[in-house]
């Protein structure tokens, strides 16, 4: 880049958007810190690694590398034009859960892999909010159309029947801080 690009560049990012996620990010690291203390020091590297407050400052680190490192630098036509693509695998990952998946706390709604458990629900919560807002976004999609309202809420209520059949109510719940959007 060249110095009048990286200029452009660090004007259009959100400082707000930024400032809310760094603040939402340092509030569950310190809600979680509280709720898992138990008074004792953790004196090794290892032993912090393991704690719960260690797993959760790595992922910290992997988001932050994460999108510091691709979705800053990313166009925003990539998201436009992909978004399809990431609702469309969100969802056969929503249903091979259904199939493959492994029980946990009552609800078949995660994927053991090794000694790591991941849940699909995740990966549709950011497919499902990237196919909502690349539809809406069209300019031919106008919420005044009653067509165009349907296919707004099936885009989000497809994947909410798929994890209420898992049963995971809680993230079925999740989704529905999306209908904000279509008012």
């Amino acid at each position: 880049l060249t110095m009048r690009e990286q200029q452009t560049w660090l004007v259009n990012i959100d400082l707000i958007t930024l400032g809310l996620f760094i603040g939402l990010v340092a509030i569950g690291w310190t809600n979680i810190y509280s709720v898992t203390y138990t008074g004792e020091l953790v004196n090794d590297f290892r032993g912090f690694l393991a704690s719960p407050i260690g797993r959760q400052t790595i992922w910290i680190g992997i988001s932050v590398l994460v999108f510091g490192g691709v979705f800053l630098f990313l166009d925003w036509r990539f998201w436009q034009s992909s978004a399809y693509v990431f609702y469309a695998i969100s969802i056969i990952l929503l249903i091979a859960v259904l199939v493959f998946g492994t029980e946990i706390n009552g609800a078949k709604s995660w994927f053991r892999l090794g000694g790591a458990t991941f849940q699909p629900a995740e990966v549709a919560k950011f497919g499902t909010s990237l196919a909502l807002a690349s539809f809406l976004s069209h300019w031919n999609h106008s919420l005044d159309k009653r067509y165009n309202q349907l296919v707004a809420f099936g885009i989000f209520l497809l994947p909410i029947a798929l994890i209420l059949i898992q049963p995971d109510a809680g993230s079925a719940l999740v989704f529905l801080g999306m209908l904000i959007v279509l008012y």
